[in-house]
């Protein structure tokens, strides 16, 4: 019989009387004959060797060595077993193996791999940028005109005191003076004119005060002509409106005076006599009017 492994094993034969207890190899049965205990490797075979016959009976003594040989049988055995399981799980851990334990069959079949179709993906399309809007018109850009800077003025000397502010004069309002205060001129200063004609005259006023004089009508409205007796002649239209005189100003207007019954051309000459025309109602001057 053969047991596999490194570990070795103690088989007991049958020896002779030389042997003793001391030795571990050998050892007597009860009726005398030696028992001889051989190391063996694992995986040798036991074989059991009998001593030279004797002349003593050897039934009981073959039962008890049979026993023996039993018992040492299934310790070798189950020493064998424990030593290849332990093999086994130290080559296991070392050494992986390649061969199988048992012989292929016949006709090995390969295990089936089941292999799962992958799911159909959509194709991946490349991104198309965006198409970019061209502006072709020119938006026009305002461009503010050059300004100019003023060079700044040159500094004073911090010693010299600041300019005094200038401060703008009080206005004050002039006192009003009556219309007596105006001097008349009349150029030339008496008239002289055939009946149904007409002659010229300018007549200058001044305002020689400090205060403002205030004209009943305007200066340019005609003259208020008047006969022997102080009656009107003709109509004089003027427009209502009051005419302020400043301090110190000098008015001048040019006027024709017609010697006719309606104190305007067209009309029918007067009689000879002396007339007068007035201006502003405040001055008057001679107006001698001659056979035609």
């Amino acid at each position: 019989m053969a047991a596999a492994g490194a570990r070795e094993n103690y088989v007991t034969t049958m020896g002779g009387p030389e042997h003793s207890l001391a030795d571990p190899a050998t050892n007597k049965d009860s009726t005398g004959d030696s028992i001889v205990v051989e190391r063996i490797a694992d995986g040798d075979d036991i074989v059991v060797v009998p001593d030279a016959p004797t002349s003593a009976p050897r039934g009981p003594r073959r039962t008890i060595v049979g026993a023996v040989v039993a018992l040492v049988l299934i310790a070798g055995v189950a020493a064998a077993v424990a030593t290849r399981h332990h093999s086994h799980s130290t080559a296991s851990r070392n050494v992986r193996s390649v061969g199988s334990a048992s012989p292929p069959a016949a006709h090995p079949t390969a295990p089936r791999r089941v292999v799962k179709p992958e799911p159909k993906r959509a194709p991946l399309r490349p991104l198309q940028p965006k198409p970019v809007a061209h502006n072709n018109t020119t938006t026009p850009v305002a461009v503010a005109p050059p300004v100019s800077i003023a060079a700044p003025p040159p500094a004073t000397p911090a010693t010299s005191p600041p300019p005094p502010p200038v401060t703008a004069p009080p206005v004050t309002t002039p006192p009003v003076e009556p219309a007596s205060v105006l001097r008349w001129t009349a150029t030339p200063a008496a008239l002289t004119v055939k009946g149904g004609g007409n002659v010229g005259v300018t007549i200058t006023v001044a305002n020689p005060t400090k205060g403002t004089v205030t004209l009943g009508t305007p200066l340019s409205c005609a003259p208020v002509l008047r006969g022997p007796h102080g009656a009107v002649i003709g109509q004089a239209i003027c427009e209502q409106m009051a005419q302020l005189m400043a301090p110190h100003s000098t008015l001048t207007q040019h006027f024709t005076i017609y010697a006719t019954d309606t104190a305007s051309a067209g009309g029918q000459a007067l009689k000879p006599g002396v007339y007068t025309a007035t201006f502003e109602n405040l001055f008057k001057i001679k107006v001698n009017v001659t056979a035609s």
